[in-house]
């Protein structure tokens, strides 16, 4: 095993929260004029910080949304979540691997700590992060910037040589690079990170084999 530790992203990598995530943005925004398929709204909005969003739609005609837009979004997305959110496939085998082989390991999101609190536990997988999980709104810098995985690594114990980042997100890819630390992309699409140069699975058990965890 080459690492010393793995720094999990949170949605899209632990637990499939994008598309619900997008469902809420895509009736929302009808709600206030805008009308945009979830798809799209992941086109659009996938990796990025809630402000980026935002920042966005006020740049869309004729959309005004409330001053407690993100009050009510949040509201919605942890209904959503409580329902219907899963973790991804193949996660729990992983990390149970990890732990079986003592490898250290954390996750670092670009969401706040009560949505990372709530995501795992409804998933199953809050007992594996507790102690280990950091939020962008702890340090107030997100994705792309570095500062998120260098803070995350450092407050495990670890050198940047020593960790690798896994991210299914470019912001969080280059946010792992701008930081020198190795990544690997997770996307179904086998091609989908080809120009970015980085190694990249199709499957979570395939970290399995990847770090040497058999």
């Amino acid at each position: 095993m080459k690492y010393k530790c793995i720094v999990f992203d949170c949605d899209g990598i632990l637990v499939d929260s994008e598309t619900l995530t997008m469902e809420v943005f895509s009736d929302l925004f009808l709600e206030y004029g805008w009308k945009v398929s979830a798809e799209e709204a992941l086109r659009l909005f996938k990796g990025k910080a809630f402000f980026e969003i935002i920042d966005y739609i006020n740049t869309v005609p004729k959309i005004v949304l409330p001053e407690d837009f993100e009050q009510i979004f949040r509201q919605r997305t942890f209904e959503a979540f409580t329902k219907n959110l899963k973790a991804i496939p193949g996660i729990k085998i992983v990390l149970d691997k990890l732990v079986e082989h003592k490898i250290p390991f954390c996750v670092a999101s670009n969401g706040p700590m009560t949505k990372m609190l709530h995501n795992l536990k409804a998933t199953q997988l809050l007992p594996y992060f507790e102690g280990k999980m950091y939020s962008a709104f702890e340090i107030k810098k997100w994705k792309p910037a570095p500062d998120l995985f260098l803070h995350a690594v450092k407050e495990m114990g670890f050198n940047n040589k020593d960790c690798v980042v896994i991210e299914d997100s470019r912001s969080g890819i280059t946010a792992a690079q701008n930081g020198k630390l190795d990544v690997i992309g997770y996307h179904k699409d086998a091609d989908h990170f080809n120009d970015l140069s980085i190694p990249s699975i199709t499957n979570m058990a395939q970290l399995i084999t990847l770090f040497e965890l058999t």
